[in-house]
């Protein structure tokens, strides 16, 4: 299956919630596409963090962007992390692989004159 590409200034991420025990929420991090260290939470902007299964992301920049969630587990005032499941990925884990693109359209031409 390929990646399908959408283009727009914000996606909704949604997922299945983590059954843990503990304190779980979920970071929601953003890279340029192709992301070059996955595995790496600092080489990506956190864009927020939720305890939300549903979350709006907003792009500032045109571009294309792989958007990323880890679970973060807070138990005794320890964090504890998964590794970071990035939408473009297939697998398992994210069915509809998919990058996110947003490059607004060009500016309407102005003081149109006809003669």
């Amino acid at each position: 299956m390929g990646q399908e590409v959408y283009y727009a200034n914000q996606v909704t991420v949604a997922l299945d919630p983590v059954s843990d025990s503990g304190a779980i929420s979920y970071e929601v991090d953003v890279s340029p596409y192709p992301v070059l260290n996955p595995l790496d939470p600092g080489a990506h902007t956190l864009v927020f963090e939720t305890t939300e299964t549903v979350a709006v992301v907003t792009f500032q920049a045109e571009g294309k962007y792989a958007v990323g969630v880890r679970t973060k587990k807070s138990i005794d005032g320890e964090k504890l992390f998964s590794e970071i499941n990035w939408s473009h990925e297939n697998g398992v884990i994210t069915p509809d692989p998919c990058i996110d693109g947003y490059y607004p359209g060009p500016a309407v031409t102005v003081d149109l004159r006809f003669r």
